[in-house]
């Protein structure tokens, strides 16, 4: 049979295509051979060529590849994200600035979803054309500065079953995407970087593991804090302990002052003083006044005596005389009896005064205001428990910023290098297995590609860059007072574990805050 037939005619519904194919190595096709209207349509061959004679004679060499006998079309059975045409709608140049160009000429190429290759002979233009869309999907290229034409577009379906898009190739369109040329897989399989990159972005992780802004901007948001802590408790050249027993001391004088002054016994003292000050003022100016009336007395007394004797010469003729004025009794009343009333009075005043000045005399100021000041000097004392209440919150604060931020921070570091790591993982075990909607027929091919049985296996290892991490350090630090064998001497970090424990300030092991580097830090 297999001597003069090409091709096997399936008329019957339980035959089947594997069975002459097995057998003969023949394809097979089914015929309708409908008998009723109610036949037609019913049976389905698909045939993968060209619907040309030439295409039928194709599925003779690849029979199994070719024809499928089912009612569904088969290539929707393994999905995919095809691309499905390049267009170009003028010609364009291909290089920036380049005499002689090379130019791509206007054309629509179609790409069929099962494409595995590009056949053509050398200096046709293969890698050019597909270096020059792969710059366009955000890859790099080695064959210099490519123009940004939007005459170039590219068709793609995100799925078999839905319709293709269309993106202009100089607006950088966001579609996954790898390439690799043929003159870098060399240098891939080479570069254990490369090749490390190369698998990564197989997987879907496109990004290498770096410390995220968010924990930069945490570090030295924690340093800053830290050095502002130290500004208040080392400030004026004494520790936290004494600055709050001296705080202690002045707010206990300003109580104790407080409460003397506000006593009910003391508080009648200084009110009296008050008054007793007033009075005292007051008898003052009633001597003085009287003393310079007694003496206005005196002179009028005199004056007035004078011209009336006088007077009394011109009448004496006349047998008269101008009796002259006495004010002996209102002077001598003044002087004997009102002004050592006053005295006595005054000396009393004062003697009250004296008292009260000896009750307080460590107080320095003016005892007819202190009363007044009391609310200035209870202000005073708020002030002192405020500053007092602020050291003792920042001394919390540098107990947290040294036991509990960092320590928090390198968790989070840690935790996310192990997130990264478990990613990666996760993402080669569902490329390894294939996803949940491959079909058995994909998941075979996959692992015909992976080799079943080479054991292939990803491990993830992030590598410290540890002079990186000394040359960051040092840009903090005074040159002229450190090297970078001094800071590897005082700080020992070799390895990622040391660095986690570095920030961490686990016990033991190098401290951020060493007294070594953290004066220079500061500075």
């Amino acid at each position: 049979m297999k001597n003069y037939i090409d091709i096997c005619e399936i008329s019957k519904e339980n035959d089947s295509e594997d069975f002459y194919y097995d057998r003969f190595g023949l394809p097979s096709i089914i015929a309708s051979d409908a008998h009723n209207i109610n036949e037609i349509g019913t049976k389905f061959v698909w045939i993968k060529a060209d619907p040309t004679f030439e295409g039928l004679k194709q599925i003779r060499y690849e029979p199994k590849e070719r024809v499928k006998i089912q009612e569904t079309n088969p290539a929707l059975g393994f999905e995919k994200s095809p691309f499905t045409k390049i267009i170009i709608e003028e010609k364009v140049d291909v290089f920036e600035e380049e005499p002689d160009n090379v130019a791509f000429a206007a054309d629509t190429i179609p790409l069929n979803s099962g494409l595995v290759s590009i056949i053509g002979g050398r200096g046709t233009g293969k890698s050019i054309l597909i270096d020059y869309i792969s710059t366009g999907l955000g890859q790099k290229s080695d064959h210099g500065n490519f123009t940004k034409s939007d005459k170039v577009t590219i068709e793609r379906q995100t799925s078999l079953k839905d319709r293709a898009l269309s993106f202009i190739i100089s607006e950088y369109p966001s579609i996954p995407f790898m390439y690799i040329s043929q003159s870098q897989i060399k240098d891939i399989v080479v570069d254990t970087e490369k090749f490390t990159q190369n698998i990564r972005q197989t997987i879907g992780v496109t990004e290498e593991y770096s410390i995220s802004f968010d924990y930069k901007e945490k570090a030295e948001r924690y340093i800053n804090e830290y050095f502002g802590t130290i500004k208040i408790l080392e400030a004026d050249k004494t520790d936290a302990l004494t600055k709050k027993s001296n705080l202690d001391k002045e707010i206990k004088k300003y109580n104790d002052f407080v409460a003397s002054i506000t006593s009910e016994g003391n508080k009648q003292k200084l009110e009296r003083y008050k008054s007793d000050l007033d009075m005292l003022e007051g008898l003052k100016s009633l001597k003085d006044n009287l003393i310079k009336q007694r003496e206005n007395i005196v002179n009028f007394e005199n004056t007035i005596n004078l011209e009336l004797n006088k007077y009394n010469e011109r009448i004496t003729q006349l047998n008269l005389v101008i009796p002259l004025i006495k004010a002996v009794a209102t002077t001598d009343y003044i002087a004997n009896n009102v002004l050592p009333i006053i005295d006595k009075c005054s000396y009393e005043v004062q003697s009250n005064i004296d008292e009260t000045k000896n009750a307080f005399s460590d107080y320095a100021g003016d005892l007819a205001t202190l009363l007044d000041n009391v609310t200035a000097y209870q202000k005073k004392i708020i002030e002192l428990q405020d500053r007092k209440r602020i050291l003792e919150e920042t001394e919390k604060k540098y107990s947290n910023i040294k036991q509990t931020y960092f320590l928090e921070l390198g968790h989070e570091i840690e935790q996310s290098i192990m997130e990264y790591s478990r990613r990666i993982e996760s993402q080669w075990e569902k490329f390894t297995t294939g996803r949940v909607e491959y079909t058995t027929e994909m998941k075979q091919l996959l692992a015909d590609i992976l080799g079943e049985n080479d054991n292939l296996t990803v491990s993830v290892d992030i590598a410290f860059n540890r002079d990186k991490m000394y040359d960051s350090l040092l840009e903090k630090l005074d040159k002229r007072s450190f090297s970078k064998e001094r800071l590897e001497n005082i700080i020992n970090i070799s390895t990622l574990a040391d660095y986690i424990d570095f920030i961490k300030q686990t016990e033991g092991k190098s401290n951020v805050f060493n007294d070594e580097i953290r004066p220079e830090l500061r500075g």
